[in-house]
Order: structure tokens, then C-alpha cells, then sequence
């Protein structure tokens, strides 16, 4: 299913690979070997979700500049950066790049998987975010022009009355739009309503 996480692994040495996919394995994950990056490019598909395992020293493109390219295409994937050689350089750049961890070979393999937890953590974390956002703006959608408009300025903590006062229409109008949007969005509150837009980092809908 691939809705359900993967460990992608990505390391030129066959014998790491062979490592990494049995810790997958003890840890009852999927996972999926890749021995460059141009293959593992290849099989990683818009929407795939899960943590890569990656070795910063991939010949031609690095472990790093793999990371920055998921990100520059819009895949948040939790990263894993591994090396044979590291320094506090080279961590520093990988931490600031995203990654979730930075580990030196041999690796300990319960450091590892101590940040394949957190990596998938994460990961598990951002895909119930996205699917509270998808849901909403399905709904969202649903809104009339004049409902869209008023949801912006009740997300902006504007009472009925203003809203009333700035569209120049009846407290009555904007109660009953007030209502219809409640209904369509399958909440009871402006508190449920900010709950979505900030704690679920919801879009923010504007007063156009």
C-alpha cells in the first residue's frame, strides 16, 4: 500500500544496504534498497511517504544534495544522513539542511534505530496534518463567495456585527452564513475553527 511508510535505503556498498534492509526488517518496516541515486530517483514516486537512509558520500550526487532536491520538489521526506568519514562540518550542513539525524559507519544500530522512530515519527505526524488540511480545503471549497469571504474575517476574530458593519448587510445575514459555514465544514465554533487553522496549520482563508 502506498500510503504506508517506506525505508528507502541508499548506499553504493552492497554489504550496508544488506545491513540497513535487516534492521528494516527486525523493525517490521518495508524497505527498499537502492545502490545510487539516479535508481532510487527512478522508483520514488509523487506522494511516497517514509525515511531515507542515505550515505552523504554517493558517488556523483551526494546524500545531501539528494535531500535538497526531495525538498526543492516539494517531497518532505524525513532524512537519515550516514558516512564513513564525518565531521562537525559535515553535520552541522546536514542538520541545517533537515535532516533528521547524522550518523558515522560502522553504524550503532541502535542509534539507528532510535532515528528511523523519530524520522517515521515525523513523518506519521505531517501525514495526518496534510489530510486534516486536504479535508478542510475540500470543504472550503464547498463555500460560496460570500461564505469564503466571511470565514476570512471570522478566522481574523472579527464578531458578527463588525462583519455585519464592513460588508453592510443585516447581523441576521451573517449569522445565517455564519451557520451554513459551520455545517459545510463540519465544525460548531470559531475555537474548532482556529484549531484547524493554526494547531492543524490549516490555510489561512482571506477576506478577498
Amino acid at each position: 500500500m502506498e500510503d504506508q511508510p517506506t525505508l528507502f535505503l541508499v548506499d553504493h556498498d552492497p554489504a550496508v544496504l544488506h545491513s540497513l534492509s535487516e534492521i528494516a526488517d527486525t523493525m517490521g518496516l518495508r524497505s527498499e534498497t537502492y545502490c545510487c541515486v539516479a535508481d532510487f530517483l527512478a522508483g520514488f514516486g509523487e506522494g511516497r511517504r517514509g525515511c531515507l537512509v542515505v550515505d552523504i558520500g554517493m558517488p556523483g550526487t551526494s546524500g545531501l544534495d539528494l535531500h535538497a532536491q526531495l525538498i526543492a520538489a516539494g517531497h518532505v521526506t524525513r532524512t537519515i544522513v550516514i558516512t564513513n568519514h564525518g565531521t562537525i562540518a559535515m553535520c552541522v550542513k546536514a542538520m541545517q539542511a533537515g535532516a533528521v539525524s547524522f550518523l558515522e559507519k560502522p553504524l550503532a544500530t541502535e542509534d539507528l534505530v532510535v532515528a528511523i522512530r523519530q524520522a517515521l515519527a515525523e513523518d506519521a505526524d505531517r501525514h495526518r496534518v496534510d489530510k486534516v488540511r486536504d479535508a478542510f480545503e475540500r470543504k472550503a471549497d464547498q463555500l460560496t463567495c460570500e461564505e469564503k469571504r466571511g470565514l476570512g474575517f471570522i478566522a481574523r476574530g472579527k464578531i458578527c456585527s463588525a462583519i455585519a458593519d464592513e460588508l453592510d448587510v443585516s447581523l441576521r445575514t451573517i449569522q445565517f452564513r455564519r451557520a451554513s459555514i459551520w455545517k459545510k465544514l463540519g465544525i460548531s465554533s470559531r475555537d474548532a475553527l482556529m484549531e484547524l487553522l493554526i494547531d492543524r496549520n490549516v490555510r489561512r482563508p482571506r477576506p478577498d
